[in-house]
């Protein structure tokens, strides 16, 4: 650094694992199972998803929910559909197998 530079940013140091309370530990670890938990449950209900169900392409919506709590709640929220396409106008096989 430069003599009788200001420094306007200096960036905290992270604390060790010992240095955190035993809140601070109890916290962190349930965030941890929750991104997991989240990341698990969307990825095996993208997996078991059919693509039609599915808003995007599949491949993009599985590297998404990596993405820490954003990835999988983004999935949930926007990723999915809830019913099928509509049928389109005049598809009368299609029809007579929804009934059946």
């Amino acid at each position: 650094m430069m003599k009788g530079a200001l420094v306007l940013f200096r960036p905290k140091q992270k604390k060790k694992w010992s240095e955190l309370t035993a809140w601070q530990r109890i916290l962190t670890i349930a965030l941890l199972v929750l991104q997991i938990s989240l990341a698990t449950a969307a990825w095996i209900d993208l997996s078991r998803r059919p693509p039609e169900l599915v808003r995007g392409k599949k491949w993009w919506w599985g590297s998404t929910i990596g993405l820490n709590f954003f990835g999988p709640v983004a999935y949930f929220a926007f990723g999915r559909r809830t019913s099928q396409p509509s049928l389109v106008a005049g598809d009368s096989a299609s029809a007579l197998a929804l009934v059946e």
